[in-house]
């Protein structure tokens, strides 16, 4: 095996596991490689592949090569070189003719936006003819990006199906290693049929043994015919674009190991690039192998092909015979997040953020309120923003090995770019629904607190605010005080700033999609309440809590309603124990290099003790981390309800060698089996995903349980999404995830990747945790407590005389099961109509019922629709779901 000379961006470098080349979005190792490329000269003895699907393409690997300002307009060029592609080959034979798939919609969708109208109709006539094919992902999504967010960004598919006049039937993931779980719901709704999957085996495992079709399920059944194919530049590792005495004998002795390793198809299909390399330019090289091979071999046949042409021979010829898996099929690159765990804790923020903003605007337009002229675009903005942080590519190819170089700085600033400017905008956008609120709300003769509800159920819980001095006084203290009944709320003050301060204000029963008011009424400050009285122990009427002076870390947690004790005291780490980890050597990991410390010269002080929660502050320092005091850490138990805080802080220092930190919560419940919610739906690690995807580590969506007979305990980290289960699993590698314990290891932060992701971070990082438990053991419960940790009720501050329209409904939506949850719900049609996102999640049936809802009276229309709005079903009165199930409904609005 040897790199291509005509690549641009090919480097080779030797290890331990033998030849490295550093190609097509990392390094691939030789002896990987010949593990599904036999080096022989052997022919297949009688295979019955009769044809080899080619199917070329480029790698959309933004940034990967060079910055992302640089490669994004490469991609409308190689449409045009693709075009031209097809004009230098239409008199070949029909087999060996050019055709380009598109792997990346969204570099569709800006062609169309961005070339000439003669350029434009020569693109849709390829299309139209079958030599060019568009597919339905914008991008090669990460499992960072959220079930509304993925929803949002199908939505051009029905924009560029509408306007290229075809249906796009195929969905392609290259280089990831996983897909979310909702996509198999979205794609069945939407016409999507196939999915095919180019992974890239590097540092990671790989399902199956050989190419595999067979059917992927979500949750509810739904379902998409997948392929997991070969490496997504299968044909240029085995020369096809190089020398053809060296194609023959790789592609027949790839054949050969298929029929060895009984591949039950008799057709195969491999992707490839004209170039062995990323972002590579179309090219008819391969055109001519393929006429010259089949000119001289009566078997197999090569055809020059789109990636559909393969899945439809599969669905036709196979289809009723094809296994099925209904599991999730985690990624193992989305560990590389944690090298920039402040942009990625923001990217969940503002992923949440817009589930609140979307449905602050959802609730004008319910409450028959018009929106501002634009703001579908403004939201767009913002989602596109986020779609680009969260795609899998990241850094530069260097920024390992030359992390200070003119590409690895440039192409790092242009990523980050896209989740700073997302949460500028998502801030001003925020505001801008609120505006269209405020206005609506009744009139109050004083200061008010409003509190807002996008979710589904009446919720309970805290809300944070900031309040200026001019509204409440330094040294004046504050009743909130319900409009609607007079309760007073519990709240205290966090903290202060030189023109306001911080409050939690514990408010209750705020209606669903709907809003609260409390009124702001100062009072004499009263005496203090002071410090929490011990500095090793937390008690209330929930739980009872003890330190550890050493560590700072909870070694007995008790919950007084169940009479549990929640902590392995068998583990070696305790709950809420920070671990910091280094490897001894290269970035190859071998479990026996890892080297694992915790905080030292640990102080425990007595923190806040108010109306809502009481505290204890730890402080410590840290290995990897600015000294003395570079870690804060406050543990929170709340007086009002059943719930505890988990709140950390850290200055980062910027260490390139491998390292990485992590929390650990070494939960202790008999027969306790770990659950978590990914992107469509909660499992199982190992018994509910697919054998070969990610089981030393996961990315949560909303919250982790520990379940048995007698209950659960629910953890929710919102800014953390990576998590390891059972162990500290760095190196091991299962083939299927083994979950002895139920202990949480939340992986707050590693730079183990040995190319594209960061060498170091630094910097000051927050991050939090809340922890519940309850008696049921059931989705809908850790559902809850997961989203209303993810999504918090959302307080604002109005000044007297604000508001006064009127005209506000406390709440424009009601949903009578308990198992339904409101993705999303937001504008739609340019604000004119409103889009409710809906999953079942008990695995059992439920009735949403729509003639009774509070908007019902200023709806002229309410459709059951798809992923793309596109209507099901007209005129609905009641939506029913299957167990797990996902639907869409429209409201279309006066």
């Amino acid at each position: 095996m040897h790199a291509n000379p005509r690549v641009n961006n090919c480097k080779w470098r030797v290890s331990v596991a033998g030849l490295f080349f550093f190609c097509g979005g990392s390094w691939v190792t030789s002896s990987a490689l010949a593990q599904s490329v036999p080096a022989t000269n052997l022919a297949p003895a009688g295979t019955k592949i009769e044809t080899v699907y080619l199917v070329q393409h480029t790698h959309t690997d933004i940034g990967y090569t060079r910055p992302q300002s640089e490669i994004l307009p490469e991609h409308l060029r190689f449409i045009d070189s693709a075009l031209d592609c097809c004009d230098r080959t239409d008199s070949y034979p029909d087999d060996a003719k050019f055709r380009w798939t598109c792997e990346s919609l969204w570099v569709v969708r800006e062609y169309l936006k961005r070339r000439p109208a003669a350029q434009v109709e020569r693109f849709k006539k390829r299309v139209a003819e079958g030599r060019i094919e568009v597919t339905a992902m914008q991008l090669n999504m990460s499992e960072i990006a959220t079930e509304s967010s993925l929803a949002a960004s199908l939505q051009v598919v029905r924009e560029l199906r509408d306007e290229l006049g075809i249906p796009l039937r195929l969905a392609m993931q290259n280089d990831v290693n996983g897909a979310a779980w909702c996509l198999a719901d979205y794609f069945q709704g939407c016409g999507v049929q196939y999915l095919t999957m180019g992974i890239n085996k590097t540092r990671s495992l790989l399902p199956f043994d050989m190419p595999t079709a067979f059917w992927w399920e979500s949750p509810s059944g739904k379902r998409v015919l997948a392929f997991r194919a070969e490496h997504y530049m299968a044909g240029n590792i085995m020369g096809l674009t190089g020398d053809m005495a060296v194609f023959e004998q790789k592609l027949l002795g790839y054949l050969d190991s298929l029929e060895k390793k009984k591949y039950p198809l008799e057709r195969v299909s491999l992707q490839y690039s004209s170039y062995y390399t990323d972002n590579s330019p179309p090219a008819t090289v391969a055109c001519d192998v393929i006429r010259k091979w089949n000119e001289t071999h009566d078997a197999p046949k090569l055809r020059s092909a789109t990636a559909s042409e393969f899945m439809e021979f599969v669905s036709a010829r196979h289809g009723k015979s094809l296994p099925v898996y209904r599991v999730a099929w985690p990624d193992w690159w989305t560990d590389g997040f944690g090298s920039a765990a402040r942009e990625t804790a923001k990217s969940r923020e503002i992923h949440a953020g817009m589930q609140t903003t979307q449905g602050l605007l959802a609730m004008a337009r319910l409450n028959g309120l018009s929106l501002p002229p634009g703001v579908d675009t403004r939201v767009a903005a913002v989602q596109e923003g986020l779609l680009f942080y969260d795609e899998h590519t990241y850094g530069a190819a260097e920024s390992i090995s030359d992390p200070t170089a003119a590409s690895t700085v440039v192409q790092w600033n242009e990523k980050s770019a896209y989740v700073w400017d997302a949460a500028r905008q998502a801030g001003m956008l925020r505001e801008e629904a609120i505006g269209v609120l405020q206005d609506a709300l009744p009139e109050i003769d004083g200061p008010a607190l409003v509190v807002l509800n996008t979710l589904n159920w009446k919720r309970t819980g805290p809300t944070q605010v900031f309040i200026d001095h001019c509204v409440l006084p330094e040294d004046v203290e504050a009743d909130f005080v319900a409009t609607d009944t007079g309760e007073i709320a519990p709240a205290q003050k966090l903290d202060k700033r030189r023109h306001g301060a911080n409050w939690m204000v514990w408010t209750g029963d705020v209606p669903p999609l709907g809003f609260r008011i409390y009124r702001i009424q100062p009072r004499k400050p009263t005496a203090e309440a002071g410090a929490a009285a011990s500095n090793q122990m937390l008690d209330g009427d929930f739980y009872s809590l003890t330190f550890d002076p050493a560590t700072g870390a909870v070694v007995g947690l008790h919950d007084k309603e169940t009479g549990e004790e929640m902590v392995d005291k068998a583990c070696p780490w305790g709950l809420g124990q920070l671990v910091y980890e280094r490897h001894d050597k290269k970035r190859e990991i071998d479990r026996n290099a890892l080297r694992r410390t915790t905080v030292r010269n640990v102080s425990l002080q007595p923190g806040l003790d108010g109306s809502v929660f009481r505290s204890i502050q730890v402080q410590a320092d840290l290995d990897g981390c600015a000294a003395p005091g570079s870690v804060q850490a406050e543990v929170r138990l709340f007086k009002t309800g059943k719930r505890i805080e988990f709140h950390y802080g850290l200055r980062k220092l910027p260490v390139q060698e491998p390292e990485a930190l992590y929390v650990a919560f070494p939960f202790r419940l008999p027969e306790g089996k770990v659950f978590y919610e990914a992107q469509g739906g909660t499992l199982t690690p190992g018994a509910g995903q697919l054998p070969g995807s990610s089981s030393d580590w996961h990315t949560v969506q909303s919250f982790m349980a520990v379940r048995s007979p007698r209950g659960q305990i629910i953890l929710s980290g919102s800014d953390v999404p990576l998590v390891q289960f059972g162990d500290l699993n760095m190196g091991k590698w299962q083939p299927v995830a083994q979950v002895e314990q139920p202990h949480i290891f939340s992986w707050v932060m590693n730079n183990y990747w040995y190319t594209n992701f960061r060498a170091s971070q630094e910097g000051e990082f927050r991050w939090s945790y809340c922890l519940t438990s309850v008696a049921k053991d059931g989705n809908s419960e850790a559902t809850r407590f997961g989203w209303d940790s993810r999504v918090p009720l959302l307080g604002r501050v109005i000044a007297a005389g604000e508001g006064g329209r009127g005209g506000l409904v406390g709440s424009t939506l009601r949903c009578d099961a308990d198992n339904l949850l409101l993705i999303e719900a937001r504008p739609s049609g340019e604000g004119k109509d409103v889009f409710l996102h809906w999953r079942e999640v008990d695995g059992k049936q439920a009735v949403l019922n729509l003639v009774d809802q509070p908007f019902a009276s200023k709806a002229v229309a309410i459709d059951e629709v798809n992923v793309l709005g596109q209507t099901l079903k007209a005129g609905v009165s009641s939506v029913s779901f299957e167990p797990y199930e996902v639907k869409f409904v429209k409201v279309g609005l006066k």
